[in-house]
């Protein structure tokens, strides 16, 4: 069991990792639609192999309990949280120009959902048990979402 001091510095390193993942990834891309797939991707990726961070994660941002984090503390993480899902809402508007700024943020938010749940699929094992696999989730997920938000 990690103390609270630890646990605080892990998530914030954590999240750091996250972000110069995505980020990195989003910036090697060429296309627009390729920086959405990239973001998307590459924030999966990170943790389809961080059990531990996802938990951790959860832990954290889903309000599953704070464990006394305090609130400026859980404030800088959620911070540092929506600056990583933030490089995917720039993908996105780059790509949708003609979104607003509150459907980009929708989008966004939608992709997070997606991208936890595919995680906790992964990770519970419990894909298999209605026949797919997260990954199959998560594809089919951005290629509807490129299919929608392309321009004409």
């Amino acid at each position: 069991c990690l103390s609270r001091g630890l646990a605080d510095v892990y998530k914030r390193q954590s999240l750091d990792r996250l972000k110069a993942t995505v980020a990195t990834r989003a910036t090697a891309s060429k296309t627009s639609e390729d920086r959405v797939r990239a973001a998307i991707t590459a924030f999966h990726d990170y943790y389809s192999d961080r059990l531990f961070e996802v938990q951790l994660g959860m832990h954290s941002f889903a309000g599953l309990s704070h464990s006394g984090l305090g609130r400026e503390r859980d404030a800088a993480l959620n911070s540092s949280l929506i600056e990583t899902l933030n490089i995917i809402s720039g993908s996105i508007a780059d790509l949708a120009t003609h979104l607003s700024e509150a459907e980009v943020e929708a989008e966004r938010n939608a992709i997070f959902s997606c991208l936890i749940g595919v995680l906790t699929l992964a990770h519970t094992g419990r894909a298999a048990s209605v026949g797919t696999a997260p990954k199959v989730i998560l594809e089919h997920h951005i290629a509807t979402l490129l299919r929608r938000l392309a321009p004409d």
